[in-house]
């Protein structure tokens, strides 16, 4: 009888639980969405830039692509400073190897 009884109580609580937890609260965590409906043209405003692809940003020369090719070198941050670390990979702030 006392198993019966306790069996009850856990599936009254676990019944509970779920059921609360599946609630809409209403609580957004990103309050203002993000404007992407100028995503694809905003970049075109001006003749600086022509696509979304490296070679088409405008103020970034094909030289300066070229110096930041990957040439394998592995990195191991660990044994790295941070102002190491982010040299390595972003030779430049507009560049990522």
């Amino acid at each position: 009888m006392k198993t019966i009884i306790l069996n009850i109580i856990i599936l009254v609580m676990l019944c509970g639980v779920t059921g609360i937890s599946g609630q809409d609260t209403g609580v957004s965590y990103t309050p203002k969405q993000a404007n992407w409906s100028t995503f694809s043209t905003k970049p075109f405003a001006t003749t600086i830039n022509t696509g979304h692809d490296p070679n088409s940003i405008g103020w970034i020369k094909p030289a300066t692509w070229e110096a930041a090719r990957w040439d394998g070198t592995i990195y191991n941050p660990s044994k790295m400073t941070k102002a190491q670390f982010a040299a390595a990979i972003c030779p430049t702030v507009d560049t990522v190897r």
